[in-house]
């Protein structure tokens, strides 16, 4: 599956799928600020990203099991493997993994996950489908959810990767007072001032 084949063919699910990972990550943020209220002093990262796939996991469940604004779409959930996606007809799987600043998940050791990273067969699906990994972002501490992105990888290269967050796109606007111009010279007067 193409970039703008996947863009055309699950644009409409970018908000409902953005929605689902921010609550996701604001539940282990809330989560983080309970546990230091209560003095725990290390905050794991592994934790962190296990608690956020619990979450994405029933979000997304619960969203979209059972949706009639999304008949192409169910959430398929292996317990014996913990894989978890949505599933699209036959022809995609989309996964939800953290990823680093290049936009990479973890290398991952297991034969799970090089099958799902690098598009091999799995016996998880009787298809081939296209392996589409939504990759969200977060700072090392775990207090932003800095990008979500929407991508095909295959191993640890990047086929597309498309930002399906605009608001994680910094934007500038500067609001300049209106021009008035007072007094006008002409380019001859300040020849003239020039050269005295």
């Amino acid at each position: 599956m193409t970039e703008s084949e996947a863009i055309e063919v699950f644009g409409h699910l970018f908000d409902p799928i953005n929605q689902i990972v921010r609550n996701s990550f604001d539940t282990v943020r809330e989560l983080n600020d309970y546990k230091r209220s209560k003095s725990f002093k290390l905050n794991l990262p592994s934790v962190n990203a296990m608690e956020m796939y619990g979450c994405l996991v029933n979000n997304s469940i619960n969203y979209f099991k059972d949706n009639g604004d999304f008949p192409n779409i169910k959430p398929v959930l292996h317990n014996n493997s913990r894989v978890f996606g949505l599933k699209y007809l036959d022809s995609a799987f989309i996964r939800f993994k953290k990823v680093d600043e290049n936009f990479l998940p973890s290398q991952g050791i297991t034969d799970q996950a090089k099958e799902l990273n690098y598009q091999l067969p799995t016996e998880y699906f009787p298809s081939k489908p296209c392996i589409i990994t939504i990759g969200y972002h977060v700072d090392k501490t775990w207090s932003e959810l800095i990008n979500i992105n929407m991508m095909c990888l295959k191993g640890r290269e990047h086929v597309w990767n498309y930002p399906i967050d605009r608001e994680s796109i910094p934007t500038i606007e500067i609001d300049f007072p209106e021009y008035k111009e007072d007094t006008s010279y002409s380019v001859e007067a300040l020849i003239k001032t020039k050269l005295k």
